[in-house]
């Protein structure tokens, strides 16, 4: 058996056995000694008596501080330890890998870290119980090491506390804060205490007995306690109110305890509150009912000011049994975690989930708080220590596009922890993450399967828009320089034979093809060559019959251009926005309908212009159009008057010489008018002046094209 001292064990210790096996594991290490076996008893005591955690969880603080700087793998664990002291060891070890030098910029983020590490919450009370260890101790350490410790305490292990509801441990950290950064007044303070101490007992000693006269005949089983508040509370007050220690008016606490069925608390603390409020005067203001709306951390009580014997100030506190256990201890070390519902909206505060989160549990079960509280997020580390929050299944690539969109593109993977892994790789709560990049690396379709977020997917199908875009054009000019060399025309009938033995739906895609490397532009001449050449005669039959199908699909002669090499278009024009000759306008090559031709103004060519822009092509009209005659529906808004609808149907019809097909008009109760008209357009110049004419008409104020 190792040889330990018996007197570091806490009381009534049983697991003599294991702990041995224990030590003798860490003996292997070579990790035993004195003064780490000391202060692994001591922070071990702490969280076994004080925190009233379970022996796996005492036992795993022994190994955590004997091997603190041991690289030991799961499997070289040996398996008579169970399950949980694994993976309290782990978890410890996890958390301490973690880099805090920047926790005070991302605080809340970095409290969420520590709690959803590991599933095990007994790792953070095993942190915390740390944290008193060393400032119980905190002269032995370097004037260096105490300021860090002390910071580190004030800024971040302080709010945990606060947060999980654990008072007990929380006013002795505010209590040593206060000392060691208010020295002067810690001492001062407690002087003047001390100096009342006799006749503060002897005055809560009569309040009590006269509070539990009051209250006795309601026949509740009851515990009164009576205290002088922390000397760091008093501090916060003359700090807050403005006033020496003398103007304290409550420097006592009353606290009433009732052992009481939890379905009866709220009615049983408020039914004492006004027994004691209707014989002491209370001070209104100093209300605080965190019974009915109980604090984010779990605290419920019933807080009164009241004036007693003596017309002294004290604040009576009152609450059930389990309400003071969670007061004293915290929800955390007497309730157990449950699986919280991923279907939750997580609007409330995060730490409010953990409170409403938490269920009962047995004396026999405390020593198996899970922490399964699910969360959507996780949270990892830049080199540099920043701490970035990311949607829980993220990958490598992801991390990488939000960090930025060229930093995404490049990405080849990255070190995690130390270790080289490929960007499909998802990442884990905790990680510490850099990207490896390379100029050499593109975006690829198989990118969008691999990315977890919809925002890292948005921002791939971008990039390989814009490079399509830029590869389409790159291959148009290469084949027109092939063409050329090859002395063939860039006609639709040659670049027809290319989509045809790439099966290209789209002419875009073929540029695309040649332009990033796809398509062998060496093939060309091979691909043009290998079926029969093309009469002129059967070319100009073929050319004919795509006039004759052009003039079927648009109902008129060819009166635009598509772009220069694109002569022989096939082209209809958008039921959208109904372009008319005069109107500015683009070409869209859509994969049915050849060109689609849009108005720029039209309603969806923003959406069209950024999704498609490697299919968009330049139309312009020709300066003679004859024969074209378009229906333009118009929206008139004015005021009515009578014969306002003949003088409309009358500037159309016999000043204008337009014809109208429809009118439609409508009045409401405040008279106001909407009209609506079908006019015969031929060109953009004409509908200009028809507007501008009908705006000229009195109680007309507008006019809209609709379409």
């Amino acid at each position: 058996m190792t040889k330990y001292n018996q007197n570091l064990l806490p009381e009534k210790f049983n697991e003599i056995e294991l702990l041995d096996k224990i030590l003798i594991f860490a003996e292997h290490y070579e990790a035993n000694e004195p003064e780490k076996m000391k202060t692994a008893f001591s922070i071990a005591k702490i969280v076994y008596e004080e925190m009233s955690l379970g022996v796996n969880a005492y036992l795993s603080v022994i190994l955590y501080v004997l091997l603190f700087l041991k690289k030991i793998e799961k499997h070289e664990f040996p398996t008579e330890f169970g399950e949980e002291i694994p993976d309290i060891f782990f978890g410890l070890q996890k958390i301490k890998s973690f880099s805090n030098t920047k926790y005070e910029e991302h605080l809340d983020n970095y409290i969420k870290l520590l709690l959803t590490a590991t599933n095990d919450l007994q790792t953070i009370f095993i942190i915390l119980a740390e944290q008193v260890y060393f400032l119980r101790n905190i002269t032995s350490f370097a004037k260096d090491e105490q300021r860090h410790i002390i910071s580190e305490i004030k800024n971040l292990y302080l709010q945990i506390t606060h947060r999980l509801g654990l008072y007990r441990i929380k006013k002795e950290l505010e209590e040593s804060l206060t000392k060691f950064y208010h020295e002067d007044i810690y001492f001062s303070i407690q002087k003047k205490l001390d100096e009342q101490t006799s006749e503060r007992e002897e005055y809560i000693k009569k309040f009590i007995t006269s509070i539990y006269k009051l209250i006795q005949k309601t026949g509740y089983k009851l515990k009164i306690q009576g205290r002088t508040k922390a000397i760091s509370s008093i501090w916060k007050k003359m700090q807050r109110q403005g006033v020496p220690f003398d103007e304290v008016y409550d420097l006592f606490a009353i606290r009433i305890i009732i052992d009481v069925d939890e379905n009866l608390a709220k009615d049983a603390c408020w039914e004492i509150y006004s027994l004691i409020t209707e014989k002491y005067k209370s001070h209104p203001a100093r209300l605080r009912d965190w019974i009915s709306k109980p604090k984010l951390n779990g605290y419920s009580s019933l807080h009164a000011t009241v004036v007693g014997l003596e017309n002294k100030w004290l604040e009576v506190q009152i609450r059930t049994r389990q309400m003071h256990e969670v007061a004293e201890n915290g929800l955390a070390a007497h309730w157990k975690y449950k699986e919280y519902s991923k279907k939750s909206k997580n609007k409330e505060d995060f730490f409010a989930l953990i409170k409403n989160s938490l269920e009962k549990t047995s004396q026999s079960k405390k020593n198996k708080i899970k922490a399964t509280l699910y969360s959507e997020e996780i949270f990892v580390f830049t080199p540099n220590g920043d701490l970035k929050k990311i949607p829980k299944g993220s990958t490598i690539l992801d991390f990488a596009f939000l960090i930025h969109s060229s930093i995404g593109g490049k990405c080849m993977g990255a070190k995690v922890n130390d270790k080289y892994l490929s960007y499909k790789n998802v990442l884990k709560n905790g990680d510490s993450v850099k990207i490896v990049t390379s100029k050499k690396q593109k975006p690829k379709h198989d990118w969008l399967k691999i990315a977890h977020n919809s925002r890292t997917k948005k921002k791939i199908q971008q990039i390989l828009r814009k490079q399509a875009y830029k590869y389409s054009v790159i291959g148009k000019e290469l084949l027109q320089r092939k063409f050329k060399r090859l002395n063939k025309e860039f006609t639709d009938v040659h670049l027809n034979k290319l989509e045809k033995r790439y099966k290209c739906p789209q002419r875009s895609e073929l540029f695309e093809g040649y332009g990033n490397g796809k398509f062998n532009i060496k093939l060309v001449k091979n691909i043009l060559s290998s079926e029969k050449e093309i009469d002129d005669q059967r070319e100009k039959r073929e050319f004919d019959h795509e006039k004759k199908i052009e003039k079927k699909q648009t109902g008129t002669d060819n009166i635009l251009y598509i772009a220069r090499d694109f002569q022989s278009l096939k082209y209809v024009f958008a039921k959208c926005c109904n372009p008319i000759p005069g109107d500015k306008i683009y070409a869209f090559i859509s994969i049915t309908k050849g060109a689609v031709i849009h108005r720029k103004s039209c309603p969806n060519s923003p959406n069209i212009l950024e999704k498609y822009p490697y299919r968009i092509l330049k139309a312009r009209w020709k300066k003679e159009i004859i024969n074209f005659e378009k229906d333009i529906k118009l929206m008139l808004l004015g005021r009515d008057k009578l014969g306002i609808i003949n003088e409309i149907t009358n500037l159309i019809s016999n000043d204008q010489k337009v014809i109208m097909k429809t009118i439609k008009a409508e009045t409401d109760k405040k008279n106001n008018f909407r009209g609506y008209i079908i006019v015969r357009i031929s060109n953009r110049k004409q509908l200009d002046n028809l507007i501008n004419k009908l705006l000229k008409i009195e109680d007309i104020y507008k006019v809209v094209r609709i379409k």
